[in-house]
């Protein structure tokens, strides 16, 4: 069964520029549906907002399943592997630059540094197309830093290693005042993680340990997806996490028709939409841009592909083996520094090695070994690089052809690393080729198509509703920490699309299938049940579920292992044997009590509390059927029912014990 819905906004990818722009069109009125091939990642806030459908962070027994997503290699077999859809970083071998990416619902507001600044170039958005300038930006760079709880962290006392406290006496840094700090996006104060409580997400704050660029499981860094994602979601949004989307075709009644596959049971989704946003990240993107623009789903973008840069990122390890300090500890990034007898040009910070939690069948020396790593230093540098690179589509894949050589930055910041390393007396390590973790470009700003693939609104030229909002937009480098710049270019794009369009008044985010009843729902597996319960529309704030509903059983856990041709029978089977007193339940505005016997003398019993509340898999709102009352015996109190509309006459819905789902069932009036 091919799976469509409709929705008027759709938004490929939830990193920082894809939860902005989900937030704000949100906010607006807009009916949204956002993609992202990754999983809702356990963290304190997310867990604390009710999802429980998440993959781990990459640390102990799993980080062998949640470390690695994918590895792109022009060698292998089909240039690309997969160990696992739920790992956190895409790592990818180019000719000239290597890129690591990230994946999951928040994208890379996992794995950034906390560092939250401007770039140092005080005209960048003045030189780039005329309707964009520093003054515009301004008030969306203070939007971004306040709804990020940025701080200046040299007003919080006592954190470990911090660079202007650590090096204050150094003869290798200059940690002066001169050297500013940029803003950290982290928890100090714990009046704020009250008043975040309040609205049932909860998170911890910084106890300068774990918090890094692997993730931060207590969320005392601010990540986007309980920032942006979890509230929007309360307002009506929906998120398709392990959704990967395949192409893009313009159809004949000006709508967009987007192709994702469902990583989760392989099968395809349609959604047709009004208006598209990209938000993968560079190298997602590009690609994406390009495979659809081959097959011929979008008009043709001359320039796509040129000005590909890397933020002149460069990392080294300081092998400065100082036993009396653990560098793991303190913040994500320690600061900002300048080397003395180095160029200034570079943007220079501090960091630990993170050093995740290894399982104990690692062999003690190679954790011992691994371990020694907390007493060195990353240092990594940054700067505007020449943006030349070219990305070009052969054969379904993707290259990319970038030469350091071309950025002089490189070899100002490797002068630096023999800078540090000479006034130490300690080795530094750092590779020839770099990696980035930062790319940008492909995709540029520009006055027109001759020159960039998208006008000051973000638009693409020749393909009126698309936009690009997250890196590859951006026309240089920014030299820094570029995640508060491409959340201000996002938000400002919202602003825009805001001020030119209004809400559409028809009914989105619902699926479009005729045969979409209990009759052809019965015995499918819960793969398929989760998948289509996930695109069902989302009930508003007033609950539009009351009276008398019959109920009829759809799937046991019990049966999911079965073929399909002997778990329908079975189905039947079991509703008529081990189910056969229960008839459905009966709803009474935010009440509700289970029908047993006869239809015309059913009796009532085990009551629960209906709410409109976020669905344990994180794809939006549902009917929530909580039986943890008083009234009910301790054994049932675990029973968490959720509910959305099939059709209009249907409901369906899937019973939890516990964590485990174990029925779904129909309700029709």
């Amino acid at each position: 069964m091919q799976m469509k819905m409709k929705t008027e906004v759709c938004i490929v990818g939830s990193g920082f520029a894809g939860a902005i722009m989900a937030s704000r069109l949100i906010d607006a009125g807009f009916s949204v549906s956002l993609l992202e091939r990754g999983p809702w990642r356990s963290t304190l806030p997310v867990n604390s907002s009710g999802i429980r459908h998440t993959s781990p962070l990459p640390t102990g027994k799993k980080i062998l399943t949640s470390l690695l997503r994918t590895f792109n290699h022009p060698k292998l077999p089909f240039r690309s592997i997969t160990p696992s859809k739920h790992g956190l970083f895409e790592y990818s071998v180019h000719n000239g630059i290597n890129t690591a990416c990230s994946s999951g619902v928040g994208g890379g507001s996992h794995v950034y540094g906390a560092l939250l600044g401007r770039s140092p170039d005080k005209n960048y958005w003045n030189t780039t197309v005329s309707g964009l300038n520093e003054q515009m930006m301004d008030k969306h760079y203070r939007r971004v830093e306040e709804e990020l709880k940025a701080i200046a962290p040299d007003s919080i006392n006592q954190i470990p290693n911090f660079a202007p406290d650590k090096w204050c006496n150094s003869s290798v840094f200059d940690v002066s005042e001169a050297v500013t700090q940029p803003n950290m996006g982290l928890l100090f104060d714990q009046a704020e993680a009250d008043s975040g409580e309040q609205e049932n997400i909860k998170r911890k704050t910084a106890r300068f340990k774990g918090d890094s660029v692997l993730g931060s499981p207590s969320g005392a860094k601010s990540t986007v997806d309980f920032i942006y994602l979890i509230p929007a979601l309360k307002k009506g949004l929906k998120i398709l996490d392990l959704h990967e989307v395949q192409h893009i075709k313009k159809s004949p009644q000006n709508t967009y028709t987007i192709n994702a596959k469902n990583l989760r049971n392989k099968q395809s989704l349609d959604i047709i939409c009004q208006h598209v946003f990209f938000a993968a990240g560079t190298m997602n993107t590009i690609k994406l841009l390009f495979k659809s623009q081959v097959s011929g789903g979008l008009n043709d973008m001359p320039m796509l592909g040129q000005g590909f840069g890397s933020n002149g990122d460069y990392s080294a390890i300081w092998e400065l083996q100082d036993k009396n300090s653990d560098f793991t500890q303190g913040t994500p990034c320690h600061g900002r520094v300048a080397i003395h007898g180095a160029s200034d040009t570079p943007n220079y910070v501090l960091g630990g090695v993170d050093i995740p939690r290894l399982p104990h069948w690692v062999p003690k020396s190679i954790r011992t070994k691994i371990n020694r790593q907390k007493h060195n230093v990353l240092l990594i540098g940054m700067g505007a690089d020449a943006a030349d690179g070219v990305f070009s589509f052969q054969e379904n894949n993707l290259t990319l052809t970038y030469e350091q050589k071309n950025s002089p930055i490189y070899e100002q910041i490797r002068q630096g690393f023999k800078q540090v390393s000479k006034s130490s007396g300690k080795s530094v390590r750092y590779g020839y080729k770099a990696v980035t973790v930062h790319p940008f470009g492909g995709a540029k700003i520009a006055q027109d198509d001759t020159t960039g693939v998208i006008d000051h609104k973000g638009e693409i030229f020749n393909n009126p509703e698309l936009y690009i909002v997250d890196a590859s937009a951006l026309p240089k480098a920014v030299g820094g920490p570029p995640s508060l710049t491409i959340g201000a270019w996002s938000s400002l794009v919202a602003e825009k699309f805001i001020q030119n369009h209004s809400p559409s008044m028809e009914k989105n985010n619902i699926m479009i299938n005729d045969t979409l009843c209990t009759k052809n729902l019965v015995g499918k597996s819960f793969k398929d049940l989760d998948a289509i319960f996930s695109t069902l529309a989302s009930p508003s704030h007033k609950l539009e579920i009351d009276g008398n509903y019959w109920g009829k059983l759809i799937m046991a856990r019990g049966l999911n292992w079965m073929p399909y041709i002997v778990r329908r029978p079975l189905v039947w089977v079991v509703e008529k044997i081990l189910l056969r007193n229960w008839k459905g339940k009966c709803f009474n505005q935010d009440k509700g009590i289970n029908l047993f016997g006869r239809y015309d003398k059913s009796k009532k019993a085990l009551p629960f509390n209906v709410a409109v509340e976020i669905s344990r898999d994180g794809t939006g709102l549902v009917v929530q059927l909580d039986y943890n009352i008083e009234k009910n015996p301790q054994k049932f109190r675990k029973i968490l029912g959720e509910a959305r509309q099939l059709n209009e006459t249907e409901w369906l819905a899937r019973m939890y014990y516990g964590d485990k789902n174990w029925f779904y069932y129909s309700l029709k009036q």
